[in-house]
């Protein structure tokens, strides 16, 4: 259980944080967004995720871990898609509602997947357990980021596109949108090793 546990952490923080990373730079470089603007716009997440955790810590004993993580991946997925109705000109409510729901999804998946790593894990094993789980996090993260980049700068270049250039604002959302669907993705895959 623990490492399957882990290797779904990988797959789905891979993706979360890849996106957490693509989002403010959508919100600044394409759409003029300051800074603050942009963190007040992306904020919502962590007060979905305040607000689903005590729901998501009560059903995880009635639901289960692998119910609660299949909800938490699909509302995941759901709103990392939900970037690609986002265009050049949106509302800041519809950023922050995305990101809010995405808080959600990530608390059910969160609580579920970090109880069922340690279920079964020995108490004089714990240290050397959750050392494995916050160094696989942190490298989870950086994969994330290290190929979401790498795919929004292969698709800027594919759609003759410039961060930040006014006059190709439109390759770089398309090829934001295109990053955002490999997120997408790797929510995706996640799940499916939930499922199996």
């Amino acid at each position: 259980l623990f490492t399957a546990a882990n290797t779904v952490q990988v797959v789905a923080q891979g993706g979360l944080m890849g996106a957490m990373f693509l989002v403010p730079l959508l919100l600044q470089a394409e759409m003029g967004m300051g800074p603050l603007e942009s963190g007040l716009a992306t904020f919502p997440q962590a007060l979905g995720v305040v607000s689903m955790m005590q729901f998501a810590g009560r059903a995880y004993h009635r639901i289960g871990p692998r119910r609660l993580m299949i909800v938490g991946m699909i509302g995941t997925t759901l709103t990392t898609l939900a970037f690609l109705l986002v265009g050049l000109e949106p509302s800041a409510w519809w950023i922050r509602l995305i990101m809010f729901l995405r808080g959600w999804g990530f608390a059910l998946m969160l609580v579920s997947l970090q109880t069922a790593t340690f279920a079964t894990i020995d108490l004089r094993d714990m240290g050397r357990a959750s050392a494995v789980y916050n160094a696989l996090r942190q490298v989870a993260a950086s994969f994330g980021v290290a190929l979401l980049a790498t795919v929004l700068t292969n698709r800027l270049s594919a759609n003759d596109a410039v961060l930040g250039n006014p006059l190709t604002r439109d390759g770089a959302l398309t090829a934001f949108h295109e990053a955002f669907i490999v997120a997408a993705v790797l929510f995706w895959n996640a799940m499916s090793f939930v499922v199996a």
